[in-house]
């Protein structure tokens, strides 16, 4: 009897298990730098079921060389929200609740970095100069382009 009460209490407690994988609603990330061509601020948040995508940054590429982009609330494809989520997860930017650390800054000419991060259930929450894995950025930086894009294909029809 001991072993089958033991048996059903492990069943029942691997049943009862919590498979809570936390959902973003909001990421911002920027960096702020002495030159201007460094500086950029990406935002993606979830609404009404929809995504959207804000960005204010320098492109640095062979053909769209020290183009600036700035938009705000671009309507973009869920599943790109999807992967950013993806990236933060990876990053553990959800466990920012339990360990972050915020330093103040009161130098105008250092490099200074800063995520805020809002998980469903859990407040919004800042974070200076976190290092997180840098394919989140290059990853905001192409769908900024890419949104960019598409605007210059718009301008030119």
């Amino acid at each position: 009897m001991c072993i089958l009460n033991i048996f059903l209490f492990n069943s029942c407690k691997d049943k009862n298990k919590s498979t809570f994988s936390p959902q973003l609603e909001y990421i911002s990330i920027c960096c702020n730098h002495s030159n201007y061509n460094y500086c950029y601020s990406f935002t993606a948040y979830t609404k009404d079921s929809k995504a959207y995508f804000s960005a204010d940054c320098t492109i640095e590429n062979f053909e769209l060389s020290g183009k600036h982009i700035e938009f705000e609330n671009k309507k973009i494809a869920y599943n790109e929200f999807l992967k950013i989520q993806n990236f933060a997860k990876k990053n553990n930017l959800y466990n920012l609740y339990s360990n972050h650390k915020n330093i103040p800054y009161d130098a105008c000419d250092i490099t200074t970095y800063s995520i805020t991060t809002k998980w469903e259930n859990q407040q919004e929450l800042t974070v200076s100069d976190y290092s997180f894995d840098t394919d989140i950025q290059n990853y905001l930086y192409l769908l900024a382009k890419k949104i960019l894009q598409f605007k210059i294909k718009e301008e030119k029809i």
